[in-house]
């Protein structure tokens, strides 16, 4: 594994041609559950158990490493500062992988959702306040987060109209908006505010290879369990 990373590390290619790291990025998978299905883990599994849940958590585990590298590469646009306050609106996979990347910048992290099964697991990776927003006023949870001072950058995790216009509510004058999450319905709003508050505005869909290369040490690190957001895993014949 420390081979990959070495090799990585001296690839040479264009920023965008992401291919040669995806594969690596595979191979980095399929190392991390060989590592995983030991014979401790699989002693009471059989053999086409085995083959059906290595096979599935290749694949949930792929899926997680797509978001962490679109949300590396939007974090790093944002120009996050040691001490920023930072909202995330949407605790799922996006979420929570962009929670874990601005807790290692050294933001403080404010997470809101209205499940509170996720917002507890944002919890367990370090978010430093929860919102049920079914339960708490968003606002109110954000002035006393801040000081009354609005967010530096806010992060839009579920491509939702309400979440967006949520995120220029509570962002402070000249801060950062990122837009990760992607929407299909239609946001209606005066664009004038964001005028008024100086809003810098980034959407962000691909990444970069020091993104790929970033995720890879972070999950080879193993400092952060991404598994914890696999839900369950089943068997092939149980899928409707």
């Amino acid at each position: 594994m420390n081979d990959i990373l070495e090799n990585l590390k001296n690839l040479k290619i264009g920023k965008k041609n992401i291919i040669l790291v995806a594969i690596a990025v595979l191979i980095m998978v399929l190392l991390l559950v060989s590592e995983f299905l030991t014979p401790e883990n699989t002693e009471n599994i059989s053999k086409e158990n085995t083959e059906i849940y290595s096979s599935q958590y290749i694949e949930k585990t792929e899926k997680e490493l797509n978001y962490l590298e679109t949300v590396t590469d939007a974090l790093s646009r944002a120009e996050i500062k040691e001490g920023d306050n930072l909202l995330i609106m949407g605790a799922g996979p996006i979420g929570l992988f962009a929670m874990i990347k601005a807790k290692a910048m050294g933001a403080r992290v404010m997470i809101a959702d209205m499940l509170e099964s996720r917002l507890n697991l944002a919890k367990e990776y370090g978010a430093d306040m929860i919102v049920n927003v079914k339960e708490k006023d968003l606002h109110e949870s954000a002035l006393e987060f801040t000081n009354g001072n609005g967010f530096d950058v806010c992060v839009e995790a579920c491509g939702a109209p309400e979440t967006f216009l949520s995120c220029i509510d509570e962002a402070s004058h000249g801060a950062n908006i990122i837009l990760i999450g992607n929407g299909k319905r239609n946001t209606d709003f005066l664009h004038s505010i964001i005028l008024k508050k100086e809003l810098n505005i980034f959407g962000s869909r691909n990444a970069f290879t020091k993104d790929f290369e970033e995720l890879i040490n972070l999950v080879a690190s193993g400092k952060v369990d991404v598994m914890k957001m696999v839900s369950g895993i089943y068997k092939k014949e149980d899928a409707q």
